[in-house]
């Protein structure tokens, strides 16, 4: 597989992942492959110590598993995955391989540190990757990965006084319905956690892919794994992460025409422009006639209306969107000290002083800039 299209990669921006066929592994490596993540379970249930998961399921699998490599190294995945990291990513040491369950998980974005861990705000941009391998066919009954698509840019919010949540689940307090019987019962919690978004027509898409099939998202991407049906035999998913390691200075795509953004849905719209360029080693502008609603849209709207404001700001090469953005810093929502963050990193030199100043306050919740 060559390097991705322009419209492979605006829909990586826009939806959050793609699904990608290795170019060089046979049905028998995909074979083989899943009967090393059962054996790698059978063997993890014959050891008495509760950590015994982090050796044998987690960051360990290319040494137990040295076949694994034969994915990683695929042409058709490397492709993928250098055409949006570019030329020298990096492949991160944390791994691990699910095994699909009798409950339902909960929709989630992972820490943004290993083992769900959390130490800053997420990137929006894409410097992280996850990589899913399934070994195996999955449909609905073996239980299908779940995501909602092009929610990468938006979060929950996750402070604590001095500190923040180590994971981003939708809603904290259901665990105990994940295991119904009764599936309408998890089914329509997970909706009214989405619903919480405050976002409307949100799309949730059951990953169903052919054996041996890679899917590279953002690593941001709210998803979740759903259950396997009684009688299926197990889904094994491999994990992976992997980094960018350098600031791009021309696409890493097959590059040949500048899209229409108008594809994506309109509030990310402003988002996928600046990476767009970003990505392309180029600064992105826009004008704004009217700020007044702009920055009222910054203040006062939902999770998505904040980002889009914020990116629209970020662009706008004026001292009055610095300012109402550094402003933002300070607001009492979380959603727009958040928001106002990725405007001031889109706005680069010209808002460096008052990042600085930011650092320096005596609120930990403006700090975290």
């Amino acid at each position: 597989m060559p390097l991705l299209t322009d419209d492979q990669y605006l829909e990586f921006l826009s939806n959050g992942f793609l699904v990608i066929q290795p170019s060089a592994m046979t049905e028998a490596d995909h074979d083989s492959l899943y009967q090393s993540a059962f054996d790698l379970y059978e063997q993890n249930n014959k050891v008495q110590n509760p950590k015994a998961h982090l050796e044998l399921l987690g960051d360990n699998l290319r040494a137990l598993v040295p076949a694994v490599d034969n994915m990683l190294n695929d042409p058709a995945v490397d492709d993928a995955i250098r055409s949006i990291l570019g030329e020298h990513y990096i492949l991160h040491p944390h791994n691990f391989v699910h095994k699909s369950l009798k409950v339902d998980q909960i929709f989630h974005q992972d820490g943004n540190l290993p083992w769900n861990e959390r130490g800053h705000y997420r990137s929006h941009r894409p410097d992280w990757l996850i990589l899913f391998y399934y070994p195996q066919t999955v449909d609905a009954t073996n239980g299908p990965t779940e995501i909602i698509p092009g929610t990468q840019y938006w979060t929950k919010d996750f402070e604590t006084e001095d500190g923040w949540h180590s994971n981003d689940s939708l809603d904290r307090d259901f665990k105990e319905v994940m295991a119904s019987d009764d599936l309408t019962l998890p089914d329509q919690r997970q909706q009214r956690a989405l619903d919480s978004l405050g976002i409307s027509d949100l799309r949730r898409q059951f990953i169903h892919v052919p054996k041996g099939s890679v899917v590279i998202g953002n690593y941001d991407l709210i998803h979740r794994g759903s259950r396997k049906l009684p009688g299926a035999a197990p889904r094994f998913m491999y994990k992976f992460y992997f980094a960018r390691s350098q600031e791009p200075t021309a696409p890493s795509w097959a590059h040949s025409q500048q899209p229409e953004f108008a594809q994506a849905r309109s509030e990310i719209q402003p988002v996928i422009k600046q990476i767009w360029e970003w990505s392309s080693g180029r600064r992105a502008e826009e004008t704004i006639d009217d700020p007044v609603p702009v920055i009222e849209q910054l203040r006062s709207g939902p999770e998505h209306k904040k980002v889009e404001a914020a990116y629209r700001l970020g662009m706008w090469k004026d001292p009055l969107a610095v300012s109402a953005l550094i402003s933002g810093l300070q607001a009492d929502s979380e959603a727009t000290r958040r928001a106002s963050a990725y405007g001031l990193r889109t706005q680069g030199e010209a808002a460096t002083q008052g990042v600085v100043a930011a650092l320096l306050n005596g609120s930990p919740q403006v700090r975290r800039v």
